[in-house]
């Protein structure tokens, strides 16, 4: 799980070097529009990581997580991913500021 994290940041911050660089070739300025389109490619780019990222868990795992969680009710699974899904956010949210 640390190196999906570790993942995410250095994905995070090629993107954001990337969009500073393309600001930076267009000369454009920090106007509400560039604000936006910053925010919904960090949503993106951050929402796909997640999902990559928790493919990657079931995948690795020996059993099906969504199964455990939503058809057996095993409290102890539900715990885990939420502990996964806090600590990625908490990832892609650091990488972004």
């Amino acid at each position: 799980m640390l190196v999906a994290g570790v993942v995410a940041v250095v994905a995070l911050a090629q993107a954001n070097s990337y969009i500073i660089q393309v600001k930076k070739e267009l000369n454009m300025q920090a106007t509400l529009m560039g604000d936006m389109s910053g925010t919904l490619i960090y949503a993106v780019l951050g929402t796909v990581i997640f999902i990559l990222v928790f493919m990657i868990i079931e995948a690795v795992t020996k059993f099906s997580i969504k199964k455990q969680v939503v058809e057996d009710g095993n409290i102890a699974v539900a715990i885990v991913l939420a502990a996964f899904i806090a600590s990625l956010g908490m990832i892609i949210s650091a990488a972004i500021h």
